[in-house]
Order: C-alpha cells, then sequence, then structure tokens
C-alpha cells in the first residue's frame, strides 16, 4: 500500500463546509467500476500530456474512483509517470508542482483539491513535501539540501531504525554506528570538537525534539514512519535551539478512517528479531480516529565478553506509540493530534564496541585483533526509559491564515552500570552511572498563504531540567598513580559526584516566501534566540573503607622531606579532590540573531536554481573545573565559562527533471564558515580524569563541498538511483597545547568528515510480485580525532616511550574507507510481502572508530593509550527473513 491511504490524509481539504460541496459538485475526470480496496503496486508508463487526460489514464490503469472539478486541472500538464508504484504515488507525481493534492471521499475515492496550507491542509499525507521547512514545499521546490526517505524507501533499503538511514545519506557519518551519534557535514551533535554543553543538530519526531537523553543509549526505531528527512546545513531559523548543523525530521504515520492494520515479524543472524504491529482506524467516522503501533526489536549481539561469557552487545527495546486525530464537525477547521509514545531498552553497549583491558602499549596488544570479536574490557549494561507526549493542534483563522501550536512534555531516565559491584578481579571497578531530564517546550506559529505570499511567524519556548549522578568505586591502590603502596590492600575508594542543569530558551521566528514573478521567489527568515543555561554541580565525595587505610606515596606530594610517606588514603582522597566545598548555582544568558536569505529561478516547471544564506547557532555555556592548587594544597574548583559559535552558510544550487518526468538531478554546493568554535582542552591533573578538562571558544574552521542526488527509472520494473556528497573541513586555527609539536590544529580535518560519501541503489518491480532493491554505499577514510594523528606520529611516541616505533607506525587514527552492500528480495501483493535481506554482504571489517592516543594540551606530546582501549566496528554481514501482513 501506499503512504496516503496510511496517513492522515482525511483532514479536511478545506473548511468542512466547502469540502462537501466540493464532493458534490465537483465533475468525475474518470469513474471505475469496482468500488477502491486496498491498492498493491503496479508497473505503469503513462506518457506526459493534460493532468486530466493523465489522471484519467491513471484512474483507469488502477481501477479506482477519480474525482476533481474541471477548472482545477485546465491548462495543467503533468510529467510522465513511468515505474513500479501505487496508486497513491503515480497521483502524487503527476500533481507534484500543481499545488493540487488528494483527498479521499467517505466511499474511498480519490478527490482532487486545491491545497489548503491552513489546518485543514492535507499537506502531511504528500510523500514528495519537506515537512523540517515547514512551508510545505516538495522537494523540487525547496532551497534546502535534503535526503528523504519515504515509508517506500525504508521498507526497500532493510532500513529498520534511524542508525541503519544514516548510512545511506552523502555528508552524514556516524563515529559509533548508532542514531543519536552523527556529523552532518563534519559536524557532530556537540560540535565538531565533541565539546560543548548544547547540541548541534536536532532530531524532531511528529513536529517535537528528542532530547539528549531521549537519544543517548537506545536506537531511534522506524517502524509506522511515514516519512524521514535529513537536512544538511544550518536550520536554526525554523527547527529551534542549536540546530547549527542540520536535523532530522521524522513523521510518523498518522490515524485513518478507514481500517486497516499491518504487521512484521523477521529473524537474522546473532539471533535478531522484530515482532511489530499497527492498527488504525475510526472512533467516531469522520470526526475521530486512532492509531497503535508497538515494535519490539532484539538480538544477542555478536560481541563476546570472555571475562562473563556474556554478549556484550545485548540489546532488547520495545516502542508504544498510540496516536489520535480529532477533527469535530462541531468546529470546522480544527484538527488536533495527540501523540503518546514510551520506549523501554536496555541491554549491553548499543553500539558494535570491542574493549579491552590493556592500552597500545602493552605488549599483549601486538597479537589483538578487534575482528575476533572478544571484549575483557568493562561489561556495561544500559537501560533507558522514556516517555513522551506531543498535543500538535491547529485552527482556520480565515482562509488566508492558520494559527498552530504543539505542545511537548518528555521525561527520560538512563542507567549505565559498569562492571560487577564486589568482583573487582573481573573488572577492576564497578560504575554506577546515570540521568534524568524532564522538557517542555511549545511552539505557536501563525502560517499565511495570499496567492503569491506565504509564510508563518512564530513563537517559542523550551525548558529542560536535568539531573546526572555517577558512583565509581575503585580499589585504592588503583585509584591514583601516586600510590606507591596502600594497607590494606582490599582497601575501597567510592567516588559520588553529580550536577543539575536548566536549559531555558525563548525565541522569535518567521519566514516569508514571495513569488516575486512568475519565475523568481524569494525567502526571507529570521530567529532572535535567547537562551539561558542554569548549572549547578555537587561536591565531589571521596569515601575510603576502611578508614585506618594508609597509602605510601611521595614525599613532595606534601612537601615532605623524605622520600615517601604514609598518608590515610582519605586525606589523600581530600587532596586529590579538594575541599568538597559545594560549587554555587551559576547562570549564563546567551541571545543571537539568525537571517536565512534565498533566491530561486524558475526556468520552468522542471528546472530551478537558486542560492542561499543562513547563520547556524549553538549557545555558550559553563562548567565547574578542578584546578592545580597551591603546592601541597587540595585541588580547587573554578568556574569557566564559553560563548557561543557561529555557522555561516552560502548554498547554491538546483533542482530539474528530464525525460518527461524519467530522471530527476539534484545538486548543492556550500561553503561555510565556523567560528568562535567551542573545543575540549584536556587538563593537566592525571589523577582525576576529565574532572579537570576545559571548554574553551579556541577554534575556527572553513567547510565547503557538494552534494548530488539522481533518480532515474529506464523502465516501468526498473529504478536507480545514487546520491553523493563531498566535503572538505579543515581548522584554521586552533590553538591547543602550550608547547610541543602540537600548539595548533590548524590545516587539520575534523573527525569523522570523510572527503568522500556515496550511494547507489537499484530497485526492481515485477508485475507478477517479485520485487529486489541492492544498495551500495561508500565511505571514505575520515579521522577519529581533531589531532589527526597518524603511523608517523606513533612511531615517534613510541620511541620517546622506549618502545617499538615499527609497531606504533603501524598504528593510525586515521580510518580506512569502507563499503557496504545491502540486498533485498521479496514478493508481495495486496496483503502480504515475504522477503530476505543480507547487509554488509561484502564481509568489510573496518573500525568506525578508534584512538590510540591523544595530544597533551598542556605539554603539546602524544599522550599513547596505556589503558582500556575501544574500538567501535562495523557489523559483520547478517541475513534476515521476515514477512509482513496488511489489512
Amino acid at each position: 500500500m501506499g503512504r496516503i491511504s496510511k496517513s492522515v490524509f482525511q483532514k479536511t481539504i478545506a473548511a468542512a463546509c466547502v469540502s462537501s460541496l466540493a464532493v458534490m459538485t465537483a465533475a468525475p475526470v474518470a469513474m471505475a467500476k469496482a468500488p477502491l480496496a486496498a491498492q498493491s503496486s503496479q508497473s505503469i508508463d503513462i506518457p506526459a500530456g493534460a493532468l486530466g487526460d493523465v489522471l484519467l489514464s491513471i484512474s483507469t490503469a488502477f481501477d479506482v474512483n477519480v474525482i476533481v472539478d474541471e477548472p482545477l486541472v485546465e491548462g495543467k500538464t503533468a510529467p510522465r509517470i513511468i515505474g513500479a508504484m501505487s496508486v497513491e504515488d503515480a497521483l502524487l507525481r503527476a500533481l507534484e508542482g500543481s499545488d493540487l493534492v488528494i483527498g479521499r471521499s467517505a466511499s474511498g475515492a480519490f478527490i482532487i483539491a486545491e491545497r489548503q496550507r491552513g489546518a485543514g491542509a492535507t499537506q502531511t499525507g504528500d510523500l514528495l513535501i519537506v515537512q523540517g521547512t515547514k512551508l510545505a514545499n516538495s522537494v523540487q521546490e525547496t532551497d534546502t539540501s535534503v535526503e528523504i526517505f519515504t515509508e517506500e524507501r525504508l521498507d526497500r533499503e532493510e532500513i529498520v531504525d534511524l542508525s541503519n538511514l544514516l548510512l545511506r545519506v552523502p555528508n552524514v557519518t556516524t563515529g559509533s554506528g548508532l542514531g543519536n551519534d552523527f556529523s552532518i557535514r563534519g559536524i557532530g551533535r556537540t560540535g565538531a570538537t565533541g565539546a560543548g554543553t548544547g547540541i548541534a543538530s536536532n532530531v524532531y519526531v511528529d513536529g517535537a525534539p528528542l532530547s539528549v537523553n531521549a537519544l543517548l543509549r537506545g536506537p531511534v526505531p522506524l517502524w509506522d514512519v511515514a516519512q524521514t528527512e535529513v537536512l544538511r546545513g544550518p536550520q536554526s531559523t525554523v527547527q529551534g535551539r542549536n540546530a547549527l548543523a542540520g536535523a532530522i525530521v521524522i513523521t510518523t504515520n498518522d490515524p485513518t478512517y478507514e481500517p486497516e492494520a499491518k504487521f512484521r515479524a523477521t529473524y537474522g543472524r546473532f539471533d535478531t528479531y522484530q515482532l511489530a504491529g499497527a492498527i488504525s482506524g475510526p472512533i467516531i467516522p469522520g470526526q475521530v480516529a486512532a492509531r497503535i503501533a508497538v515494535d519490539y526489536q532484539e538480538t544477542d549481539g555478536f560481541i563476546e565478553n570472555t571475562i562473563v561469557n556474556r554478549q556484550a552487545d545485548r540489546r532488547e527495546s520495545i516502542l508504544v506509540r498510540g496516536k489520535l486525530l480529532i477533527e469535530p464537525d462541531a468546529l470546522p477547521g480544527f484538527v488536533n493530534k495527540v501523540t503518546i509514545d514510551y520506549q523501554d531498552g536496555e541491554g549491553g553497549e548499543n553500539s558494535p564496541r570491542v574493549t579491552t583491558n590493556f592500552g597500545v602499549t602493552d605488549p599483549e596488544f601486538v597479537d589483538f585483533d578487534f575482528y575476533d570479536l572478544e571484549a575483557t574490557g568493562s561489561f556495561p549494561n544500559n537501560s533507558t526509559e522514556a516517555f513522551r507526549v506531543v498535543n500538535d493542534a491547529a485552527y482556520d483563522l480565515s482562509e488566508d491564515w492558520t494559527v498552530r501550536n504543539i505542545l511537548t512534555y518528555e521525561t527520560t531516565d538512563v542507567s549505565r552500570v559498569f562492571g560487577i559491584l564486589g568482583d573487582f578481579d573481573a573488572f577492576g571497578s564497578f560504575a554506577d552511572n546515570g540521568s534524568e531530564s524532564d522538557v517542555f517546550s511549545a511552539e505557536t506559529r501563525f502560517e499565511f498563504d495570499y496567492d503569491r505570499f506565504r509564510g508563518f511567524l512564530g513563537g517559542y519556548y523550551y525548558d529542560e531540567e536535568s539531573s546526572n549522578f555517577a558512583n565509581n568505586f575503585n580499589p585504592v591502590p588503583d585509584a591514583s598513580s601516586l600510590i606507591l603502596a596502600v594497607t590494606p590492600v582490599e582497601s575501597l575508594l567510592v567516588l559520588e559526584s553529580g550536577g543539575q542543569t536548566e536549559i531555558e530558551n525563548f525565541a522569535a521566528f518567521g519566514q516569508l516566501e514571495w513569488d516575486m514573478t512568475d519565475r523568481w521567489r524569494l525567502n526571507l527568515g529570521f530567529r532572535y534566540d535567547n537562551e539561558e543555561v542554569t548549572a549547578s554541580s555537587d561536591p565531589i565525595v571521596a569515601t575510603v573503607t576502611p578508614e585506618t587505610c594508609l597509602a605510601t606515596v611521595p614525599g613532595v606530594i606534601v612537601q615532605a622531606p623524605f622520600p615517601t610517606i604514609d598518608l590515610p588514603c582519605q586525606a589523600l582522597a581530600d587532596l586529590i579532590l579538594g575541599d568538597g566545598s559545594v560549587n554555587p548555582e551559576n547562570s549564563e544568558r546567551f541571545d543571537a540573531f539568525l537571517p536565512r536569505a534565498a533566491l530561486t529561478y524558475f526556468f520552468g516547471d522542471d528546472h530551478s536554481v537558486f542560492v542561499s544564506y543562513q547563520r547556524g547557532y549553538r549557545a555558550g555555556g559553563s562548567q565547574f573545573v578542578l584546578t592545580p592548587g597551591a603546592a601541597g594544597g587540595p585541588n580547587v574548583t573554578v568556574l569557566n565559562t564559553y560563548d557561543p559559535e557561529y555557522l555561516d552558510t552560502f548554498e547554491i544550487g538546483t533542482r530539474t527533471v528530464w525525460l518527461d518526468g524519467a530522471l530527476t538531478v539534484n545538486a548543492n554546493a556550500f561553503y561555510s564558515s565556523y567560528t568562535d568554535q567551542q573545543v575540549l582542552l584536556r587538563g593537566p591533573i592525571e589523577e582525576i580524569a576529565s574532572l579537570d578538562d576545559t571548554i574553551e571558544n579556541a577554534g575556527e574552521s572553513t567547510i565547503y563541498g557538494a552534494e548530488f542526488l539522481i533518480d532515474y527509472t529506464p523502465h516501468t520494473d526498473l529504478n536507480l538511483f545514487a546520491s553523493m556528497g563531498l566535503l572538505k573541513t579543515e581548522f584554521d586555527d586552533f590553538e591547543f597545547a602550550t608547547t610541543g609539536p602540537f600548539e595548533n590544529f590548524n590545516g587539520n580535518e575534523f573527525p569523522f568528515a570523510p572527503n568522500l560519501t556515496y550511494t547507489l541503489g537499484a530497485n526492481y518491480d515485477h508485475k507478477s510480485g517479485v520485487y529486489a532493491n541492492a544498495t551500495f554505499t561508500y565511505t571514505g577514510s575520515r579521522f577519529s580525532e581533531p589531532a589527526n594523528l597518524d603511523g608517523d606520529d606513533f612511531a615517534q611516541a613510541f620511541d620517546d616511550e622506549g618502545l617499538d616505533p615499527a609497531f606504533g607506525a603501524t598504528l593510525t587514527n586515521e580510518l580506512e574507507s569502507y563499503e557496504e552492500l545491502t540486498l533485498r528480495l521479496g514478493y508481495r501483493n495486496d496483503r502480504i510481502n515475504v522477503f530476505a535481506a543480507g547487509t554488509n554482504l561484502l564481509g568489510v571489517e573496518e573500525l568506525r572508530s578508534i584512538a590510540y592516543g591523544t595530544v597533551n594540551s598542556e605539554t603539546g606530546a602524544v599522550d599513547l593509550r596505556d589503558d582500556s582501549l575501544s574500538g567501535l566496528l562495523i557489523r559483520p554481514r547478517s541475513f534476515r527473513v521476515g514477512v509482513e501482513v496488511s489489512f
């Protein structure tokens, strides 16, 4: 079935009375003999021509009723409709660019009507409409670089969650293979260097943002999703706070007034399976409808932790989503959607991570192979529970004005446990970490459409309160490199820390789209953004048991005239961690004006070019940092603040359609200036891990590149597609260390920013119901950290440590390029879809992320990784079989 019959296309086409009148007075272009039933895909080839004639041909080909008022199609043309598709997709292609949309009558007939951009609009049912720009433009009209995945494409390309999807998008990469860890044009969710309080790209589901916690430790399922968009480049004007790098917009299927149901069951390698279902139908015909979707996924994983003989990447998750659509006859022009979803997931590492309990300086590492798929490091257990409520209401104030309000509440609880309490022989330590967050957001837009003028004015409010805690248990001898000996040896050090953060954001924004002539279109937008970040940090509490614990340490620590001295372990912990005083609450406020402008020239219905400018923004913040105290005195806590960062992007692009609609070619080229970058500088106190790391505005960079998309249907049964991304990132100035060979990273590339990415694919649909999809993706080489360390750097570091420089030369933080091939074969008809699929069929064994060493921000020297080492892998070759049934 196509997308429209599963969506909210039962929205009122205009106000209720106008819609009824239109249906009664419409002249039928075509009336099929049989009543409308669920339509399967079939191969068609309808020549370009008058829109009315093309609609008649579609009606005849699919044996369905199509009703339209003849003046609406008079003088309009439609492109060639070719390929294997459903009736809904055929109608959408015929109507593209015409400002006409599809509705459904009570009898199931298709009704063609003018697009109403207000609450009564059917725009959310159109697969070719870009939702993320909030202007309801088709892909061929938009001036934003976007890749769209329809429900049909998600199914064809074996995409079950966001992490699978991101692999298909040029100039988008993932460091861990997770949907919550991605870079858009080289900029990750926490900036180009992984630093900063705010995020640089947002993920929206049904118009509401997902918080950092909601994305933190679980997959983002794409079951029963109508459309997913990846928007590249700054989206700060319309997509809320901190969409500096881009945004991902997910639209789930809406309730329908016609009863429908679908179910999926799959099983694959590593005991991986999915059980999912969705059911939809009316509660009050024509006024209230409901939909429930459930998605359960589980996998044993493929990485074995040899210490406990369990899979380190096991995972289990469930998503339950309920949606209610309300369109009361008593209030024409009013539409309200309520979405409630609950997600619960737990297991080990969500990403394919192999962790060792040694570093590169350990002799055992010489013979270590990540693709033996055996982990000997920490054994995590993650748990994420999230609950969201979204209320999306719209009301037509007049023929030209609509008010829309989206309210969101989200609460999330994340738990992350490492090791086994009491079993320090196995893992050396135990940690119990967690976080909680409550998020409320509200967006109100006044949308208008006056023929040549359309757009919106709006306001936005976001409030997030979050807290985190960390309880770490360590044997005292392992807690600090300062300790030479300890009595008794089984002494235990417990570190307790935590903090609270509140983010409050206000914004006013707007966008105007003006058709200045039949060929020129101007798009102007703005956002005034004001954000206040309030943070407090609990004192770090160190508790040593037993109280009689004594540590032997160098005497210089306390300026004693002895080579060594015995100190109470508690006193030593207090000396290292500071005085333990409460860190006061601190607030920082930031504001910014973010303009946008674009100019488009239309050569005709099928060709256009545009130029655009957009400013992106990520707010600053503050942090509490431990710094060395006076000689012999305890470390002290100081407040460190940092300013916002900005991304100014200039873009030029073209949208073209050729060969009577059989070939689409789109392209974008961009240039960005990235200023006041928030970067992470490591602190000098080795014994306290990252508690002394600081964030500074120490970076300026240049980013440029291009994106291309080609879609070609040479035959009714065959569709070919390709997309490519070219990317160049460079730090113009990144002052890092005060001395040494790495004082500045200028000239280096961003981490996880390959110069070349591309996707090639083919879809084959035979009229018998047999179908196939093949998708090939390529990700070029890239570095995993901003220092861009290579074999020469590691050879020198090994030599400096008195180790074998020849082995050091074999290491690099530059990740190899890799390819992935996915294939899906199946058979489907009106009710059933049976398929088999394989991923990573080439059996590629490469790392997604690794850091064999880092640069010391004090000395500028390479610090080799001499403790536990983690490598993130490409998932091994796997296969899956499944069946889907729909009613």
